[in-house]
């Protein structure tokens, strides 16, 4: 039998361990390939986010420390990674992208873990309950945009979009939105992977003769689809989702993203307080200064949960219960609330860019 002091002595010890034991975030971006850049804005914001809870006493007195993976953007590399720290035993995952985020989001149920993630689309939150969403959402862009269209003129639409589950919640978000409003959506084209030629999809979309075509991709792909719509000829108003903001390191031709509108955060002049007391740091990350949206946004979604964390401990079901309880509140990405379903909701306007600028376009 073993003595009640030596039961005693051991339990504390293992207490003791336990305290110090770091709560491990595992994070599942794109490093390599064409949205490198959004992953490694996101890996940034990530890192100033803990940095700042650490520096509190992290989470009841436990270190927080991040595990960062390259998925590539591929859904199958991150859900092979994804269950790898799993496996490690990180109890909260960020995961970068909606198809990356739709393919983990079943097994972070059943594992009983918190997803934290930048998804557009409204399926991640169908697949998890223990899902928190920080990117504006599809059906939010797609009703703002509609509204602006209808506002001009225009109610004949054309689509294009990425195959894949981000690129599909904005076709279903879209084609909702303009149901019962005297808007069509005429003609629908899925754009083609990687480096393909877009000309075949563009082309029949324009038959269609839309009077504006909304393109739903980021990164170079983008540039791909607005090039071929200006060999093509296409005269119309041209829409694209939040992603617009980040063209390819400054290397797309100005007069190729010249009038496009999107929907956004606004993220310009007068810059928030909440932005410039982050300067010191964006200058220590290498992030230019002032940070773009994907940063203030996925800075104040990790803040959000690090917060809770700091309250309730690392119980991934706790952690959610105490975000979906959030009131609204101001950020660095301005004022937001978050809604039951774990969608933190942003104010967006309609932005539009000038000669290389982001400007306001039009106020909701």
């Amino acid at each position: 039998m073993v003595p009640a002091f030596s039961r005693a002595f051991g339990a504390l010890l293992l207490a003791s361990a336990s305290a110090g034991e770091p709560v491990r975030i595992a994070v599942l971006v794109p490093l390599t390939g064409d949205f490198a850049e959004f992953g490694k804005t996101e890996v940034a914001a990530a890192r100033l986010a803990v940095d700042r809870a650490n520096a509190t006493g992290g989470v009841k007195g436990r270190p927080i420390e991040l595990s960062i993976d390259d998925t590539g953007h591929d859904p199958a590399r991150g859900l092979e990674l994804f269950r790898k720290r799993a496996d490690e035993g990180a109890k909260f995952v960020y995961a970068a992208s909606s198809g990356v985020a739709v393919a983990i989001a079943p097994e972070v149920q059943s594992r009983g873990l918190l997803l934290l993630t930048d998804a557009a689309s409204p399926k991640v939150s169908e697949l998890s309950s223990l899902a928190v969403r920080h990117c504006p959402d599809a059906a939010d862009e797609s009703a703002l945009l509609v509204a602006d269209a209808l506002a001009r003129g225009h109610r004949r639409w054309g689509l294009l979009h990425m195959a894949n589950a981000y690129g599909e919640s904005y076709r279903d978000a879209l084609s909702k939105a303009a149901t019962g409003r005297g808007a069509e959506l005429v003609a629908v084209g899925a754009l083609p992977a990687n480096d393909a030629s877009c000309a075949e999809v563009v082309a029949r979309v324009i038959a269609a003769k839309p009077e504006a075509i909304l393109v739903i991709t980021f990164g170079p792909p983008i540039v791909r689809a607005l090039e071929e719509l200006r060999t093509q000829g296409f005269r119309g108003l041209r829409y694209s989702a939040a992603s617009i903001a980040y063209p390819n390191k400054g290397k797309v031709p100005e007069d190729l993203l010249q009038g496009v509108r999107f929907p956004d955060v606004w993220w310009g002049d007068p810059v928030r307080p909440e932005v410039e007391a982050l300067r010191a740091d964006l200058q220590r990350l290498g992030v230019a200064y002032p940070p773009r949206p994907l940063f203030t946004m996925t800075f104040d979604a990790f803040t959000l949960v690090l917060e809770a964390t700091r309250d309730v401990g690392d119980d991934p079901r706790a952690v959610r219960k105490a975000v979906a309880e959030t009131a609204s509140r101001r950020g660095a990405s301005g004022d937001y609330r978050v809604l039951h379903d774990g969608r933190i909701r942003f104010e967006l306007e309609i932005l539009e860019l000038d000669h290389g600028r982001i400007v306001r376009a039009s106020r909701p």
